[in-house]
């Protein structure tokens, strides 16, 4: 079985992630079940992006895209995009200064990304929050 996410005809079901993830696999369960599956309209879609030669997971809301997922070893990272005219919100996000700083440092550019790097529950909280901004700013 492959340990990465960069074959095409490896998709990354339970199995593949668990393998990847190891001992935060249950970081993956959690965020799976409570973020995704615990909240009516959202959904998870993986596909195999080929300009980027990668599995990408997209969390929906209906039909806004919340984040894009990438699993990686021993970690996943949650990517959110936000339009530059939405900065006043984030900055008042209940989200680390880190995040915020990065989010500026983004400056210039129509969408901006905040990603968290999910190797803690504390981590899962910081996506908690981009989840619930994001869904807000319908």
């Amino acid at each position: 079985m492959t340990t990465r996410l960069d074959d095409p005809d490896t998709f990354p079901d339970d199995n593949v992630l668990a393998e990847l993830l190891g001992k935060r696999s249950g970081l993956w369960d959690l965020f799976s079940r409570t973020m995704v599956a615990g909240h009516a309209g959202r959904s998870a879609d993986w596909t195999y992006y080929r300009d980027g030669k990668r599995w990408l997971c997209k969390v929906n809301a209906k039909k806004k895209t919340l984040c894009w997922v990438s699993v990686w070893p021993g970690m996943f990272k949650v990517t959110c995009y936000f339009g530059s005219r939405y900065e006043a919100e984030v900055a008042k996000a209940g989200i680390p200064p880190a995040l915020k700083r990065a989010f500026r440092a983004s400056a210039g550019k129509s969408f901006r990304p905040i990603t968290v790097e999910v190797t803690t529950k504390a981590a899962l909280k910081d996506v908690e929050a981009l989840l619930e901004l994001k869904e807000r700013l319908r």
